[in-house]
């Protein structure tokens, strides 16, 4: 697992390091790889030129580019990071929660505290067993992908557009059914949700959600209906609590 850590004070980086090598240590089936940085802008450097990390652990309160900033850039850049937060102000839990952290940890660091929220994202990146849908392609074949797989479905023209994580778009025969019928199995699966008639999206893949859209990552958004807002919303919230995150 690489894990970036991010924090301005010299001193508080070494502490987490620290722990973070000491949590390691306890865990030698688990391959960890860290990397320290003193600014927001040094790891978004890091990122472009070596590729992204498995977990971010960022300080909020950081000059030049706090860590808030420096998560929703990160979630622009590609897939959702998964993000710890840490900081000496509960007043940030909001701001934390509305980019979709994982978790929020008040500094000084416990050390209980940092090994229970490492323990949960090393579970959480593991994922559960994916589930393979079946896709009936315009071309006539049937393409069989990983439920996690797809960011977005999309109804345009009797044709449903499955949007990949590998950037690649799949399109499905003629459907003459409703959309949502068409997406059953997605929507069954407890990990999509439909925003908008014409849409159904991975709740794993939200970054960001407000009233009028959706946005995931690699910086797509999706409109969310008006009609549609308090059963997203309520979904969506569902989710997290099963997944253990919390929204604002």
């Amino acid at each position: 697992m690489r894990i970036a850590l991010c924090d301005d004070h010299r001193e508080a980086l070494e502490e987490l390091r620290s722990l973070v090598a000491e949590y390691a240590a306890e865990h030698p089936d688990l391959p960890v790889e860290t990397a320290a940085f003193s600014g927001g802008w040094e790891l978004l450097e890091a990122v472009g030129g070596q590729g992204r990390f498995d977990l971010y652990l960022l300080d909020i309160i950081m000059p030049g580019l706090s860590g808030i900033e420096l998560a929703e850039r990160l979630g622009a850049m590609g897939p959702r990071p998964y993000v710890i937060f840490l900081t000496t102000s509960a007043d940030y839990t909001l701001d934390a929660f509305s980019v979709r952290a994982q978790n929020y940890l008040l500094k000084p660091l416990e050390r209980k505290s940092l090994f229970k929220a490492l323990d949960t994202a090393r579970s959480e990146l593991a994922g559960p067993p994916d589930r393979p849908v079946t896709i009936f392609s315009a071309q006539g074949s049937a393409v069989v992908v990983p439920l996690t797989a797809i960011v977005y479905a999309e109804s345009r023209n009797h044709t449903v557009s499955y949007h990949m994580k590998d950037g690649r778009v799949i399109k499905s025969r003629t459907v003459r059914e409703p959309f949502a019928r068409v997406v059953g199995a997605l929507l069954e699966s407890g990990c999509f949700l439909q925003p908008h008639q014409s849409f159904a999206v991975n709740m794993n893949e939200i970054f960001r959600l407000s009233s009028q859209s959706v946005d995931l990552s690699g910086g797509v958004r999706v409109p969310v209906a008006r009609s549609r807002l308090a059963a997203v919303r309520a979904a969506y919230i569902a989710f997290l609590s099963r997944r253990g995150g919390a929204y604002a």
